[in-house]
């Protein structure tokens, strides 16, 4: 699952967020310094909640989670896992 979770993130920043196309999208570049303005976070949000059926509740929305795609790909795991315990 996480490596869906990567590439599905990944996806939607190319499509949706990065209009250089050569910028640094591996695993753990820093999504919060230059990449993901506050827009682009909530729409990574949006897409995260319908794409995973999971919910980002407002304090969830801190760097530990949303920091790089490797990051993401965690919190949406624990998420994931939350919801079927």
């Amino acid at each position: 699952m996480t490596d869906e979770v990567a590439a599905a993130v990944r996806g939607f920043l190319l499509e949706e967020v990065v209009e250089d196309q050569g910028t640094d999208l591996s695993k753990d570049a820093p999504l919060l310094q230059g990449i993901l303005d506050s827009w682009a976070l909530m729409q990574l949000i949006g897409f995260i909640e319908e794409r995973f059926d999971v919910s980002v509740l407002p304090h969830e929305v801190v760097e530990r989670h949303f920091g790089s795609i490797d990051a993401i790909t965690a919190f949406v795991g624990e998420k994931i896992s939350e919801r079927s315990a």
